[in-house]
C-alpha cells in the first residue's frame, strides 16, 4: 500500500514520470488517483490507455477500468475531446496509401440459391430492397457487392454504389 506524499507516488503508473508527457504539466496539475486502489495516472495518459480497449462501449462512454484493480473509472469529456482534436490536427503515423480500385470492373450473373445466407438479407444500394428468388442479382467484381439486375440500369454512369468502380455487363 502506497502513502500519499512519497515521491514514487507522485508518478502515473502508465507513463512512469511525474511530467504528464502530453500537457508537460507537473502530475500536480494533471494527475489523478484511482479512488479504489489509489493508483497515480496522468488523465491523459488514461484516455490514451482508453482509446487502445477493444470494448466499443467503454470509448463511447469515456470511460476504461483501471489497469491496477479494474475499478471503472470516467475520463473527464474535456481531456477525451481535445485528444480527439489533436489526433486530428498531426496524425501521429503516416497513413498507407491504398491500392486505388481498378477504373474499370465487371459484373457477373448470380443466382439467389447461391448466396450465403448474410448476402441474402443484405438489401441492393440502389433501392434498398432485399433479394428475391425470381430476380436477376449483379455482383460487382471489385467490392462483391450485390445489385438488382433492374437497378443497374438506373446506376449513374454505371458506377457501383459501394466502391464507385465503373461496371459493365458482359
Amino acid at each position: 500500500l502506497q502513502i500519499r506524499g512519497q515521491v514514487d507516488y507522485k508518478k502515473c503508473s502508465i507513463c512512469f514520470s511525474d511530467v504528464n508527457p502530453y500537457t508537460k504539466s507537473s502530475f500536480y496539475v494533471s494527475g489523478r488517483y484511482c479512488p479504489n486502489c489509489q493508483a497515480p495516472y496522468h488523465i491523459h495518459c488514461l484516455s490514451v490507455w482508453a482509446n487502445s480497449q477493444k470494448d466499443r462501449k467503454m470509448k463511447l462512454a469515456g470511460t476504461v477500468r483501471c489497469p491496477h484493480c479494474f475499478y471503472l473509472l470516467k475520463i473527464p469529456t474535456e481531456v477525451s475531446q481535445v485528444q480527439k482534436l489533436t489526433s486530428l490536427i498531426k496524425p501521429r503515423i503516416k497513413a498507407k496509401k491504398e491500392p486505388e480500385p481498378p477504373e474499370l470492373s465487371h459484373v457477373e450473373l448470380v443466382k439467389f440459391g447461391d448466396l450465403d445466407s448474410d448476402a441474402m438479407l443484405n438489401s441492393c444500394p440502389v433501392c434498398n430492397f432485399i433479394f428475391e428468388e425470381e430476380q436477376n442479382i449483379l455482383k460487382c467484381g471489385n467490392c462483391q457487392s450485390l445489385i438488382h439486375e433492374k437497378c443497374f440500369k438506373d446506376l449513374t454512369q454505371s458506377q457501383c454504389k459501394n466502391c464507385g468502380v465503373k461496371l459493365h455487363q458482359f
